[in-house]
């Protein structure tokens, strides 16, 4: 079989030495590279085609190339015959919504492995960004180590998070404009649409939240495990940098948190505006059912055409009942006017 060059839109292999500059691979270069103490070797793959073969070149047992295989699952770090996997997901909001993309992040000391099989196609992780960010730490560090791969792809995935909670608080702040805008208190068909449609809105992002929080917190026991140096291979200086995750992350479910009860608050306002305007309505009812209840009262009583009825040939009595009515109803009206419920 012809060997080739990994395709960089589906596999990326790279070698980082510890001196020099990266180099790309092939896909039959890492079984070699993957057990070489001079470097680190990353595999960055989004071709479920291309999982096979990778897998079969590097040293991992059945169990974690099981967990590798596997979508869906939740973010806890596994370790099976030297192999450390987290799955993590990479998150952004769209329309009220929260669209996630797993990604499946397997390393040891030599080499690193990243899985994303369902990359999004509008916004997808900025995977390149993890490169220049990573090598900006190599010429810091002076070294190449899995660790800082490690934090570097968890210092892009923690900008995305803050990416969502800012997306999420530019919405929220939209709702509060709606809320307190003047035209909401009107009770038109428009405004009923635009109740439902902010109402729906809410519950989107609630239920968006709830999900950001089930994908963001998990990471906090990941890199709690790090700080903590249960794993060997990750050093002390590189163990800081994780540190500044752990702060971001307990950041962000703080911003999580202030968000949800904004998002309540806004709920109850919306409840409490509804209320309101089926109230003015009610009001509107009352005051126009009043204005005609006494013309009724008065034709329906000057109207029953019994035979020994009074004034029942007086020909000015029409002229005189509907001037009764106006006499009566007129004021009533302008008090209604005044008090805007009519």
């Amino acid at each position: 079989m012809k060997t080739r060059a990994s395709d960089p839109a589906s596999v990326a292999v790279t070698w980082f030495p510890t001196r020099g500059e990266a180099k790309p691979l092939k896909i039959d270069e890492i079984q070699a590279k993957s057990r070489s103490r001079s470097g680190i070797l990353w595999i960055d793959c989004t071709d479920p085609t291309q999982l096979n073969q990778i897998l079969k070149q590097l040293p991992v047992d059945e169990f974690s190339e099981q967990n590798i295989r596997e979508q869906g699952g939740r973010t806890k770090l596994t370790v099976s015959g030297g192999v450390y996997q987290v799955p993590v997901f990479d998150c952004r909001l769209e329309k009220d919504s929260l669209r996630s993309e797993e990604i499946t992040i397997a390393f040891t000391a030599r080499w690193v492995l990243t899985v994303r099989l369902g990359p999004h196609k509008t916004n997808p992780f900025p995977i390149e960004r993890v490169r220049q960010i990573f090598a900006i730490q190599r010429i810091s560090h002076r070294s190449s180590s899995t660790g800082l791969l490690l934090w570097s792809i968890l210092d892009i995935l923690m900008d995305r998070y803050f990416m969502v909670t800012t997306d999420v608080d530019d919405e929220l702040d939209d709702c509060e404009e709606l809320l307190l805008d003047d035209t909401a208190q009107s009770t038109g068909r428009a405004a009923a649409r635009e109740s439902r449609r902010q109402s729906l809105k809410l519950f989107a992002l609630g239920k968006a939240l709830i999900r950001f929080r089930r994908s963001a917190l998990p990471l906090r026991d990941v890199v709690s495990t790090i700080v903590r140096q249960e794993i060997p291979f990750i050093d002390k200086t590189v163990r800081l940098h994780f540190q500044d995750v752990a702060d971001h992350i307990l950041r962000i479910n703080d911003f999580v948190e202030s968000q949800r009860d904004v998002v309540t608050g806004l709920r109850d306002a919306e409840l409490a505006l509804t209320s309101n305007r089926l109230s003015l309505v009610q009001q509107k009812i009352a005051a126009w059912g009043s204005l005609f209840l006494i013309a009724t009262l008065i034709t329906g009583v000057l109207g029953m055409n019994f035979r020994d009825q009074p004034d029942l040939s007086w020909g000015s009595g029409f002229l005189v009942t509907a001037s009764l009515i106006l006499i009566i109803c007129t004021p009533l009206y302008i008090f209604f006017r005044r008090r805007e419920w009519v």
